[in-house]
């Protein structure tokens, strides 16, 4: 992996882990706070195993997180999945580090029994990390 970038996996299950859910669509996007707005990066299909294929993010070069107070060591991005049998999920503000592969782990809720549309969409918003020397 070169400098600058960090890799991310999600890995989509159900049944607080239990079991994998193969076919679920994953989209990888910057954040709505991006100065160009939002730009979709991946959309990628979930395997058998519920993951999905290392996706590559910029992040920014590690050298920059040396010094404390230098730029925001990390780039944020917001990463969706659906599945027609569960409810969507959609993390905000998913960190990604230059240099580090890293495992996103999102829990599907299934759709009440014959039922079709799914009810609103439920938003995990993670707030930015603080690094500081304390």
């Amino acid at each position: 992996m070169k400098d600058g970038t960090g890799i991310l996996r999600v890995q989509v299950s159900t049944a607080l882990g239990a079991y994998p859910v193969e076919g679920a669509v994953v989209t990888v996007s910057t954040t709505a706070a991006d100065p160009n707005g939002p730009t979709l990066l991946y959309t990628e299909v979930t395997d058998k195993g519920g993951m999905t294929p290392p996706m590559e993010l910029e992040a920014p070069p590690r050298s920059e997180s040396l010094t404390p107070g230098a730029v925001q060591p990390y780039a944020l991005y917001t990463v969706e999945v659906v599945h027609p049998n569960f409810v969507p999920q959609a993390a905000l503000n998913v960190a990604a580090f230059s240099g580090v592969s890293a495992v996103l782990p999102v829990q599907l809720t299934p759709l009440p029994e014959n039922e079709t549309v799914a009810p609103p969409q439920l938003n995990v918003t993670v707030d930015p990390q603080v690094l500081s020397e304390e």
